[in-house]
């Protein structure tokens, strides 16, 4: 059983013979119920105390479970974020990839067709210039036989034994001489 100050304090002991004296016990019960009181009210300031400190701990079991549960979250979201990355990444690197394909194809045919082109429009000069000497050919040869057609009308309208004025192209006379003689 438990002794409270009011306890020691009601106490009332029977007298004897040769007992204690009763001002010393009373002296003794005061001080003991003075010291039981001040430690019963140190006891109940330590259980508040307690109380509280429970209190407290269980606030911060709750804001460490808090913090727990918003690193786990930061941890998830962060490692959504790099996958995310990760992917969007990937993705860009493969659409860069196909486009530089598409490209190098693209000038793959593009140097393809030039070439061709070129060898198309070299053969075409080529025939073009071999034209063109022809043309000069044949027409060098219809001037120089237009020439010699002239020279020729000349001769049949000039009367015999006259003879023929100084050409202006010392090469031709002989030849011209010799087609009409």
């Amino acid at each position: 059983m438990k002794t409270t100050a009011i306890d020691v304090s009601n106490k009332k002991f029977s007298r004897s013979f040769r007992g204690y004296r009763p001002s010393e016990v009373d002296d003794l019960m005061r001080d003991v119920a003075s010291e039981l009181e001040t430690a019963a009210r140190e006891r109940a300031r330590l259980e508040d105390q307690i109380d509280k400190m429970h209190g407290e701990v269980a606030r911060y079991k709750e804001m460490e479970d808090t913090l727990n549960n918003a690193i786990l979250l930061a941890q998830r979201s962060a490692d959504e974020v790099r996958a995310a990355a990760h992917r969007d990444a990937d993705t860009i690197v493969r659409e860069a990839e196909q486009h530089a394909r598409e490209i190098t194809e693209r000038a793959v045919r593009e140097n393809q067709e030039l070439m061709h082109e070129t060898r198309r429009l070299s053969e075409r000069r080529a025939a073009f210039v071999d034209s063109l000497r022809s043309a000069a050919r044949d027409l060098g040869d219809w001037i120089q036989g237009r020439r010699w057609q002239e020279v020729i009308e000349i001769e049949s309208v000039r009367p015999e034994g006259q003879r023929p004025e100084a050409a202006d192209d010392s090469d031709e006379q002989p030849a011209a001489h010799e087609a009409a003689g």
